[in-house]
């Protein structure tokens, strides 16, 4: 999720002032909106993002194949 955020906003998602802030908000999982640090962003691929970044584990992605079937199926709309 991390790493997608950051290809599509040019931005990592949690930042802060110093470590201690840093973690706090990767623990409360704390982010600007994929939609509002990149416009071009659309609200499907922002979904999308936002699931791989989820905070609990059970409401991210389970594998790797789920999230590429997800990208797949959004560049497909794309096309």
């Amino acid at each position: 999720g991390v790493v997608l955020y950051e290809l599509t906003c040019g931005v990592l998602p949690f930042q802060g002032r110093n470590l201690h802030e840093l973690l706090k908000r990767i623990d409360d999982g704390v982010y600007r909106p994929p939609g509002e640090v990149q416009p071009q962003c659309g609200p499907r691929l922002a979904r999308i993002i936002e699931r791989a970044l989820q905070r609990e584990p059970a409401a991210r992605y389970q594998d790797m194949g789920a999230l590429r079937d997800d990208l797949r199926a959004y560049l497909r709309e794309l096309a």
